[in-house]
Order: structure tokens, then C-alpha cells, then sequence
């Protein structure tokens, strides 16, 4: 694992505290957008979980939707369903949250806590692929290894 850059280490190391057997695989291709994964990857653009940060207008905290890669979060559908102001957050609140660069951030391994809400729809896809810490990096995972991982609530993020 030395090989991965430091950021890609610090999810690895998420995953084995968690238990959860994935390998992280580092692809020539960016993974930076969910089609630029499916096409990478070679699986459909549902089966990417990408993890987008919000900064809740109530908390002025960091929320993290881990959502399909088909799927459109609904923004007024999320304050009027769970009570949540999201704005999109900028790239310095991103990394500074994170540690991640927009494009490649990880479900897991943040360097501050989080609010994590997970796309309900992931649910039904046997084997589901996230980032890994950068924008070459992604990681098998199940959606129960994904819940595990992330602590995250299962919601629904579109009306």
C-alpha cells in the first residue's frame, strides 16, 4: 500500500480499522466526476457512490451525502424532508473539513467529523464504488460495508 499517495493511505487505513476487506485501486483515469468513474471502472454510473459536502446554513457544520451517481441531490426536498439548509461548500471548506480534494473525497477518514447521510438507492446495488482519497482512487465496497464504514443514516435525497 506505500505506493498510494498519503491521502489514499489514510482511507486504507479507515477500512482495515473498520474490518472491511476492499482494496483501493489507483486507475490511470480520473475518477473526478461519477461518469468519469463508470467509464473507468466500466460499470454504470448508479453503481458510483460520490460523496458531495454541504455546509448546513442552520449548524454552519459539514454534511456529507454519499449519493448514487445518477442522482441529483434535491435541495429543497432535504430542508422541507429533514430539516437541512445545505448550501454547496467551497473547495477550501471541502479540504479543510475533509482533507480530500473535490473530486477525489472518501466516505471516510475525515479529518473533522461530519454529518453523514447516505442515498437509500445505493442500497440495491450488490457492490457500489467510492472515492478513495484522491482522483485516481476509488474502492470497492458493499452498501452494508458503506454504512459500516461511514456510520451514515440511510435517507432519501431526492423527491
Amino acid at each position: 500500500m506505500s505506493q498510494l499517495p498519503d491521502a489514499a493511505l489514510r482511507v486504507h487505513v479507515a477500512l482495515h480499522q473498520a474490518g472491511i476487506d476492499s482494496q483501493i485501486q489507483q486507475l490511470d483515469a480520473s475518477t473526478r466526476s461519477a461518469q468519469e468513474a463508470a467509464d473507468a471502472l466500466g460499470c454504470r454510473v448508479e453503481h458510483i457512490a460520490k460523496s458531495l459536502i454541504f455546509k448546513d446554513e442552520n449548524t454552519q457544520k459539514a454534511v456529507m451525502l454519499v449519493v448514487s451517481g445518477s442522482h441529483q441531490v434535491d435541495i429543497g426536498y432535504m430542508a422541507t424532508r429533514y430539516q437541512l439548509n445545505l448550501v454547496k461548500a467551497d473547495a477550501d471548506f471541502v479540504r479543510k473539513t475533509t482533507g480530500f480534494a473535490i473530486g477525489g473525497v472518501a466516505p471516510c477518514a475525515h479529518l473533522t467529523p461530519v454529518a453523514l447521510y447516505l442515498d437509500e438507492t445505493l442500497q440495491q446495488y450488490p457492490l457500489i464504488w467510492a472515492a478513495a482519497g484522491t482522483p485516481h482512487c476509488v474502492m470497492p465496497l458493499s452498501p452494508a460495508q458503506l454504512a459500516s464504514l461511514t456510520g451514515g443514516q440511510w435517507i432519501s435525497v431526492c423527491s
